[in-house]
């Protein structure tokens, strides 16, 4: 769905658990742009979304407000040093859980 430059997170068919709204596009969950924006959309369940968003982590995607794709999907700020790179790869192994039908929330 994203620019061809951006690096897509999708899984195969059998580990695709997840409700619809836990994918942006056919099975992608996650996509990361490439610099300078360096940008991270991906979806969230609804606790860890607005807690993210709650803390400055995320935001509601342009698209999710408009109601064009569900509003599970966000934009994650890119990371800027190691404290903020192991949050944001929290975020998206909870995306990854999301995507895969697993229990999420911590």
């Amino acid at each position: 769905m994203a620019s061809p430059e951006c690096y897509a997170l999708s899984l195969p068919d059998e580990f695709s658990a997840g409700p619809p709204w836990a994918f942006i596009v056919d099975h992608e969950f996650c996509h990361l742009h490439p610099l300078p924006d360096s940008s991270i959309h991906l979806t969230l369940p609804k606790v860890i979304r607005q807690r993210a968003i709650e803390r400055g982590w995320a935001e509601q995607h342009l698209v999710s407000r408009a109601g064009i794709l569900p509003e599970t999907l966000v934009m994650v700020y890119a990371p800027r040093d190691a404290h903020e790179l192991a949050i944001v790869l929290r975020l998206i192994w909870q995306s990854y859980q999301f995507a895969r039908g697993m229990k999420t929330g911590r």
